[in-house]
């Protein structure tokens, strides 16, 4: 049973996770963190292999 859902601290570590995978697929990412919520910054050109590469990579998913 969940008593308390942190949402901003379950995004953060979700962020986490993708700006690992996709450091490991070579995608150019920039975290912005502010007030403890974060969001990542991906070039447009680049929104496709981002995708890709946390479809594709296992450690995103578990």
């Amino acid at each position: 049973m969940i008593d308390r859902f942190d949402f901003w601290a379950t995004i953060a570590a979700i962020a986490d996770t993708a700006t690992a995978a996709l450091a490991r697929a070579g995608v150019e990412v920039v975290r912005l963190d502010s007030d403890g919520r974060t969001a990542l910054a991906v070039p447009v050109e680049a929104r496709a292999e981002a995708l890709a590469a946390l479809a594709g990579d296992p450690a995103a998913s578990g």
